[in-house]
């Protein structure tokens, strides 16, 4: 069977992984709100912690793991005891990158298409000794660089990106990650979000009926198509936001697909919960 993705390395100058760090956090630890620009994966090894994010609160179990996607607001607190934990960050965009085109066989991996729709915060599952293993190969290679450590590092974030889509896949309980009708759609509306976009024209490129497309986006994202379209122009507004800090909050609006900084502004609250003033402070005291 073809493989469904063909890496290659992105410009050295594009840093991939950020850290990979084992961290033990006391009884009592606490880390408030807080985001980052990169993605973050980690392990529990031992002890429990709450982690915290879109209102929900859970409790991870040694043996599971969590990635959250870039930019989205949580907070982490130790229960008890001691808590060993296994962790990452990396740059989703540049993970992009490895792939040559972006293609069907390509959006066959779940983990890639949900990096590129950028609806979901978060994702937790139960960790194995191959997904531990990968995540601690990755934690050698940048605290030992050796020759070719780039190229394994790409592999490394290869294999690691086909173990989350097979956990995404198997916790699906619907048909997003088979639906072409979705993919393709999903796809338009990343490519086109700056314009204005009508559920009509985008059920005609889709070769759908609006009110067929409209179930499928209730039945697998929760939400109407243009609830869709506001959740990409958000994610694509803070991506441009943190490329280029200086970009005006009207221009940042307009060129993101909104009619006025008042709309970007009470759909961006909506969405992140906050305003984007006090966001984009938050995202600038990252280290």
């Amino acid at each position: 069977m073809a493989s469904a993705l063909s890496w290659h390395s992105p410009p050295k100058a594009k840093k991939l992984l950020d850290n990979a760090f084992l961290q033990t956090l006391p009884a009592g630890y606490l880390c408030p709100t807080h985001l980052h620009r990169t993605m973050e994966l980690f392990i529990c090894l031992r002890g429990t912690l709450n982690f915290s994010v879109l209102n929900l609160t859970q409790t991870i179990q040694p043996g599971e793991y969590v990635v959250i996607f870039s930019n989205t607001p949580h907070s982490t607190s130790v229960c008890e005891e001691d808590c060993s934990i296994l962790l990452i960050h990396f740059h989703s965009q540049v993970l992009l990158e490895m792939l040559p085109q972006v293609n069907q066989a390509v959006l066959s991996l779940p983990f890639i298409l949900e990096i590129m729709m950028g609806k979901r915060k978060y994702f937790k599952g139960q960790s194995t000794a191959f997904l531990q293993a990968c995540i601690e190969g990755i934690r050698a290679e940048l605290s030992n660089p050796q020759e070719y450590s780039d190229d394994m590092l790409y592999f490394y974030m290869a294999q690691l990106s086909v173990m989350l889509s097979r956990d995404m896949r198997l916790s699906s309980n619907n048909r997003l990650y088979e639906n072409p009708y979705l993919i393709n759609t999903t796809l338009y509306i990343n490519q086109h979000y700056m314009e204005k976009l009508y559920v009509q024209d985008i059920a005609n490129h889709a070769n759908v009926s609006p009110s067929y497309l409209s179930k499928l986006f209730e039945r697998n994202f929760g939400i109407g198509v243009a609830a869709y379209i506001n959740f990409v122009r958000i994610a694509k507004a803070i991506e441009l936001k943190d490329a280029h800090p200086e970009y005006p909050m009207l221009s940042l609006a307009l060129d993101t697909g909104f009619c006025s900084q008042q709309h970007f502004s009470k759909i961006f609250k909506e969405i992140m919960g906050v305003s984007p003033s006090n966001y984009f402070s938050l995202m600038y005291q990252i280290q």
